[in-house]
Protein backbone atom coordinates (compact mmCIF):
# COMPACT_ATOMS: atom_id res chain seq x y z
CA UNK A 1 0.00 0.00 0.00
CA UNK A 2 1.14 3.12 -1.23
CA UNK A 3 1.86 5.80 1.82
CA UNK A 4 -1.08 8.19 2.35
CA UNK A 5 -0.09 11.62 3.04
CA UNK A 6 -2.72 13.96 5.18
CA UNK A 7 -3.73 17.52 3.90
CA UNK A 8 -6.02 18.36 6.53
CA UNK A 9 -9.67 18.63 6.13
CA UNK A 10 -9.94 14.92 6.05
CA UNK A 11 -8.21 14.69 2.85
CA UNK A 12 -5.36 12.60 1.50
CA UNK A 13 -3.49 12.46 -1.24
CA UNK A 14 -1.48 9.58 -2.15
CA UNK A 15 0.14 7.94 -5.62
CA UNK A 16 -2.72 6.11 -8.11
CA UNK A 17 -2.67 2.49 -7.71
CA UNK A 18 -4.10 -0.23 -10.16
CA UNK A 19 -6.49 -0.79 -8.20
CA UNK A 20 -8.17 2.90 -8.12
CA UNK A 21 -8.79 2.46 -11.75
CA UNK A 22 -12.70 1.41 -12.05
CA UNK A 23 -13.14 4.35 -9.34
CA UNK A 24 -11.34 6.44 -11.21
CA UNK A 25 -13.48 5.62 -14.30
CA UNK A 26 -16.75 6.00 -12.57
CA UNK A 27 -15.92 9.44 -10.88
CA UNK A 28 -14.88 9.98 -14.55
CA UNK A 29 -17.77 9.60 -15.98
CA UNK A 30 -20.22 10.89 -13.11
CA UNK A 31 -18.67 14.41 -13.87
CA UNK A 32 -18.08 15.02 -17.18
CA UNK A 33 -21.91 16.37 -17.79
CA UNK A 34 -21.25 19.38 -16.44
CA UNK A 35 -17.74 19.30 -16.60
CA UNK A 36 -17.41 18.46 -20.58
CA UNK A 37 -14.29 17.03 -20.07
CA UNK A 38 -13.11 14.71 -21.01
CA UNK A 39 -14.64 16.65 -24.56
CA UNK A 40 -15.36 13.38 -26.48
CA UNK A 41 -17.89 11.32 -24.36
CA UNK A 42 -18.03 8.50 -24.56
CA UNK A 43 -14.45 7.52 -25.44
CA UNK A 44 -13.58 6.17 -28.57
CA UNK A 45 -10.70 4.22 -26.39
CA UNK A 46 -11.59 2.62 -23.05
CA UNK A 47 -11.29 5.60 -20.38
CA UNK A 48 -9.37 3.38 -18.25
CA UNK A 49 -5.93 4.91 -20.93
CA UNK A 50 -7.79 7.97 -20.57
CA UNK A 51 -6.80 7.92 -16.87
CA UNK A 52 -3.16 5.81 -17.19
CA UNK A 53 -1.26 6.97 -20.04
CA UNK A 54 1.83 5.42 -21.41
CA UNK A 55 3.49 8.94 -21.27
CA UNK A 56 2.71 9.11 -17.45
CA UNK A 57 5.42 9.93 -15.15
CA UNK A 58 3.18 10.33 -11.92
CA UNK A 59 -0.31 10.58 -10.67
CA UNK A 60 -2.02 11.44 -7.55
CA UNK A 61 -5.94 10.63 -6.01
CA UNK A 62 -7.44 12.70 -3.30
CA UNK A 63 -9.11 10.40 -0.83
CA UNK A 64 -11.57 11.82 1.57
CA UNK A 65 -13.18 9.91 4.67
CA UNK A 66 -12.03 6.94 2.25
CA UNK A 67 -13.65 8.04 -1.11
CA UNK A 68 -11.43 8.45 -4.24
CA UNK A 69 -12.47 12.36 -4.62
CA UNK A 70 -10.08 13.58 -7.64
CA UNK A 71 -6.99 12.58 -9.77
CA UNK A 72 -4.18 14.26 -11.56
CA UNK A 73 -1.00 12.67 -13.49
CA UNK A 74 1.96 14.37 -14.84
CA UNK A 75 3.11 13.19 -18.45
CA UNK A 76 5.91 13.69 -21.27
CA UNK A 77 5.31 16.01 -23.76
CA UNK A 78 5.13 14.45 -27.15
CA UNK A 79 5.74 16.09 -30.49
CA UNK A 80 2.83 16.97 -31.97
CA UNK A 81 1.05 20.35 -32.55
CA UNK A 82 0.79 20.89 -28.89
CA UNK A 83 3.82 20.77 -28.27
CA UNK A 84 5.50 22.80 -31.16
CA UNK A 85 3.72 25.65 -29.74
CA UNK A 86 4.58 25.39 -25.92
CA UNK A 87 8.57 24.96 -26.96
CA UNK A 88 8.13 27.96 -29.66
CA UNK A 89 6.36 29.63 -26.75
CA UNK A 90 9.21 28.66 -24.12
CA UNK A 91 12.50 28.53 -25.81
CA UNK A 92 12.17 25.04 -24.08
CA UNK A 93 12.67 21.27 -25.79
CA UNK A 94 9.99 18.90 -24.94
CA UNK A 95 12.34 17.46 -22.42
CA UNK A 96 12.29 20.21 -20.23
CA UNK A 97 7.98 20.83 -20.03
CA UNK A 98 6.32 18.60 -18.39
CA UNK A 99 2.38 18.06 -19.23
CA UNK A 100 -0.84 18.13 -16.25
CA UNK A 101 -3.28 15.61 -17.24
CA UNK A 102 -6.08 13.69 -17.02
CA UNK A 103 -7.50 16.33 -13.98
CA UNK A 104 -10.44 15.78 -12.84
CA UNK A 105 -12.66 15.62 -9.13
CA UNK A 106 -15.42 14.68 -7.89
CA UNK A 107 -18.32 17.00 -8.97
CA UNK A 108 -20.29 16.71 -5.38
CA UNK A 109 -17.15 18.28 -3.68
CA UNK A 110 -16.52 20.97 -6.50
CA UNK A 111 -14.83 24.02 -4.44
CA UNK A 112 -13.27 22.15 -1.45
CA UNK A 113 -9.62 23.00 -2.47
CA UNK A 114 -9.35 18.97 -4.04
CA UNK A 115 -8.66 20.08 -6.99
CA UNK A 116 -5.81 23.32 -6.33
CA UNK A 117 -4.29 20.80 -3.90
CA UNK A 118 -3.95 18.14 -6.97
CA UNK A 119 -2.26 20.65 -8.76
CA UNK A 120 -0.14 21.96 -6.69
CA UNK A 121 1.30 18.68 -6.49
CA UNK A 122 1.35 18.19 -10.30
CA UNK A 123 3.35 22.08 -10.31
CA UNK A 124 5.42 20.92 -7.26
CA UNK A 125 7.25 17.32 -8.58
CA UNK A 126 7.65 19.53 -12.13
CA UNK A 127 9.25 22.72 -10.48
CA UNK A 128 11.86 20.40 -8.61
CA UNK A 129 12.66 18.29 -11.88
CA UNK A 130 13.15 21.69 -13.33
CA UNK A 131 10.67 21.43 -15.68
CA UNK A 132 7.84 23.77 -16.98
CA UNK A 133 4.31 22.87 -16.43
CA UNK A 134 2.16 22.87 -20.17
CA UNK A 135 -1.43 22.09 -20.29
CA UNK A 136 -4.22 22.56 -22.59
CA UNK A 137 -7.86 23.39 -22.41
CA UNK A 138 -10.79 22.98 -24.53
CA UNK A 139 -12.44 26.86 -24.85
CA UNK A 140 -15.72 25.10 -23.42
CA UNK A 141 -14.01 24.19 -19.90
CA UNK A 142 -14.91 27.47 -18.87
CA UNK A 143 -14.66 26.92 -14.79
CA UNK A 144 -11.51 25.25 -15.87
CA UNK A 145 -9.67 27.76 -17.90
CA UNK A 146 -10.71 30.39 -15.40
CA UNK A 147 -8.89 28.98 -12.61
CA UNK A 148 -5.76 28.33 -14.46
CA UNK A 149 -5.51 32.46 -15.67
CA UNK A 150 -6.51 33.45 -11.77
CA UNK A 151 -3.66 30.63 -10.85
CA UNK A 152 -1.06 32.42 -13.14
CA UNK A 153 -1.23 30.07 -16.29
CA UNK A 154 -0.51 31.98 -19.43
CA UNK A 155 -2.07 31.33 -22.79
CA UNK A 156 0.92 30.77 -25.40
CA UNK A 157 -1.38 29.60 -28.66
CA UNK A 158 -4.03 27.44 -30.07
CA UNK A 159 -4.46 24.22 -31.60
CA UNK A 160 -6.89 22.62 -33.62
CA UNK A 161 -5.86 18.68 -32.37
CA UNK A 162 -7.79 16.05 -35.69
CA UNK A 163 -10.82 15.15 -32.97
CA UNK A 164 -12.17 19.25 -32.23
CA UNK A 165 -15.22 19.52 -34.08
CA UNK A 166 -15.21 22.61 -36.86
CA UNK A 167 -17.76 24.10 -34.78
CA UNK A 168 -16.05 24.11 -31.96
CA UNK A 169 -13.07 27.57 -30.88
CA UNK A 170 -9.58 25.85 -30.57
CA UNK A 171 -7.94 24.36 -27.75
CA UNK A 172 -6.02 26.53 -25.68
CA UNK A 173 -2.22 25.65 -25.04
CA UNK A 174 -1.20 27.28 -21.66
CA UNK A 175 2.06 27.24 -19.45
CA UNK A 176 2.82 27.82 -15.80
CA UNK A 177 6.15 30.05 -16.10
CA UNK A 178 9.05 29.78 -13.33
CA UNK A 179 8.14 32.70 -10.33
CA UNK A 180 11.03 34.94 -10.23
CA UNK A 181 12.81 35.08 -7.08
CA UNK A 182 11.09 32.54 -5.55
CA UNK A 183 12.57 29.30 -3.95
CA UNK A 184 11.05 25.69 -5.50
CA UNK A 185 9.41 24.40 -2.12
CA UNK A 186 7.46 21.06 -2.25
CA UNK A 187 3.50 21.92 -0.60
CA UNK A 188 3.07 19.45 2.25
CA UNK A 189 1.56 15.73 1.88
CA UNK A 190 2.77 15.33 -1.93
CA UNK A 191 3.76 12.14 -1.77
CA UNK A 192 6.79 12.22 -4.08
CA UNK A 193 9.87 9.37 -3.74
CA UNK A 194 13.53 10.50 -4.83
CA UNK A 195 13.43 9.12 -8.38
CA UNK A 196 9.99 11.21 -9.16
CA UNK A 197 12.86 14.27 -8.82
CA UNK A 198 14.94 13.46 -11.68
CA UNK A 199 12.62 13.65 -15.73
CA UNK A 200 12.41 10.74 -17.84
CA UNK A 201 15.20 10.09 -19.65
CA UNK A 202 14.62 11.24 -23.78
CA UNK A 203 15.33 9.20 -26.91
CA UNK A 204 17.93 10.65 -29.18
CA UNK A 205 16.61 11.86 -32.62
CA UNK A 206 17.51 8.79 -34.21
CA UNK A 207 15.99 6.05 -32.04
CA UNK A 208 12.67 8.24 -31.17
CA UNK A 209 9.94 6.13 -31.79
CA UNK A 210 7.21 7.96 -29.88
CA UNK A 211 3.67 8.18 -31.45
CA UNK A 212 2.53 11.66 -33.11
CA UNK A 213 -0.88 12.92 -33.55
CA UNK A 214 -4.45 11.23 -32.36
CA UNK A 215 -4.93 8.41 -30.14
CA UNK A 216 -4.20 5.17 -32.97
CA UNK A 217 -2.02 2.66 -32.57
CA UNK A 218 0.61 3.05 -35.12
CA UNK A 219 3.59 0.81 -36.24
CA UNK A 220 7.13 2.63 -35.97
CA UNK A 221 9.31 -0.21 -35.34
CA UNK A 222 7.21 -1.59 -32.73
CA UNK A 223 3.12 -0.92 -32.02
CA UNK A 224 2.68 2.06 -29.15
CA UNK A 225 -0.35 3.19 -28.03
CA UNK A 226 -0.74 7.51 -28.74
CA UNK A 227 -1.07 9.27 -25.76
CA UNK A 228 -4.94 10.46 -25.56
CA UNK A 229 -6.52 13.44 -24.99
CA UNK A 230 -9.74 15.25 -24.61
Amino acid sequence: MAPTHPAGGGVTFRPREPADLPTLVTLLAAQQARSHYPFRWPLPFPPEQFIARETERHSWVAVVDGTTAGHIAVTEVIDDDFSRVWTAATGRAASGLGCVSAFFVDETRRGSGIGGGLLDRAVALLRLQGRLPVLDVVQRHGDALAIYRHRGWREVGEVRPPWLPADEPPVIAMVLDDPTGDPITLPPATGLRAVDLHPPEQPSAATDHRPRDGVDVERTGRQQLRAPRA
